[in-house]
């Protein structure tokens, strides 16, 4: 953790415990916010803790690709070399405002990763380095919030995990040196949250849910910055931390597998689309049928 990072939302919630976390690890941090009277005071709080010099405030309203600019180009006044680390934490939730959401958690996140690999990317003279996104348990799930406006954030957050899959692959690393890494934390005791459910959180279906405390997300992401490989997710959960696997192509080329097998079986033709209940069907008995080979085996090894 001993780097340089920038890390957005660093205000308060997520983006203050990553701080924190960075500076306990002898690592120096710009903390970039669009609430600038709070994040000036969180920043005095970590002189005094961690003394001047190891973290400093910009204002930054990740929508704005020129602040963006200005931002980076005082983190590296501040550091006195290049970026290390770009942590695009910042992000909001609206219960009818989808656009802002759009803006802030996809855009914002958009600008913010471009100009990262612009000064970051080897083959654009920079020296390599780490964007980590932060995404959501809801880049995982689908329909657990009340409306279309609402789903938007969902949305976002897929698409921060896919393009930090699709960045993350290995050819795009060979080339810039940039891995790209996020994390996927379940509900957090942050004010994002608490915005989620205003005063009326044991009203909803998330009534029984323990949020876990911000602190608890920061030492996963420790953990995949320091030993993550670039296209790594980490989910963290209640008493529960994993690398999320990627497994779209795995799916995809698996239900190739099971239309070509009932084509070739004559059951469908190859213009007719398979449904998903056919889908099971078949790899329920696929399965069944591992099974008894296994059993079989298990019996004519004596076991």
């Amino acid at each position: 953790m001993n780097r340089n990072f920038l890390i957005t939302g660093a205000a308060q919630g997520l983006g203050l415990e990553f701080t924190r976390r960075a500076l306990l690890g002898d690592g120096r941090v710009v903390m970039a916010d669009l609430a600038k009277e709070q994040g000036e005071k969180s920043m005095k709080e970590f002189e005094k803790e961690f003394g001047v010099g190891k973290v400093c405030f910009v204002h930054l309203d990740v929508r704005d690709e020129e602040m963006w600019k200005d931002a980076w180009d005082e983190a590296e006044k501040f550091f006195g070399g290049q970026v290390q680390v770009l942590m695009n934490n910042a992000g909001v939730y609206s219960k009818n405002n989808w656009k802002l959401i759009l803006d802030v958690n996809l855009g914002g996140l958009a600008i913010g990763t471009m100009l990262a690999m612009e000064r970051m990317g080897v083959s654009r003279g920079g020296q390599g380095g780490l964007i980590f996104q932060t995404a959501s348990i809801a880049s995982l799930l689908s329909g657990s919030l009340s409306s279309a406006e609402e789903e938007m954030y969902t949305a976002t957050k897929w698409a921060i995990l896919g393009w930090t899959r699709s960045l993350g692959k290995q050819d795009t690393f060979d080339k810039e040196k940039v891995k790209m890494i996020a994390v996927c934390p379940d509900l957090t005791n942050t004010n994002l949250a608490q915005g989620f459910f205003g005063e009326n959180k044991e009203q909803t279906k998330y009534a029984m849910i323990e949020a876990m405390e911000a602190a608890d997300v920061a030492r996963a992401v420790e953990h995949a910055i320091v030993y993550g490989e670039s296209g790594d997710v980490i989910t963290v959960c209640r008493d529960m931390v994993y690398y999320y696997p990627d497994i779209q192509k795995m799916v995809f080329v698996l239900y190739k597998g099971i239309h070509t097998l009932l084509v070739r079986l004559g059951r469908i033709p190859t213009t007719q689309a398979v449904t998903t209940r056919q889908i099971r069907l078949v790899f329920g008995l696929l399965v069944l049928g591992m099974g008894f080979l296994f059993h079989f085996l298990l019996c004519f090894l004596d076991f």
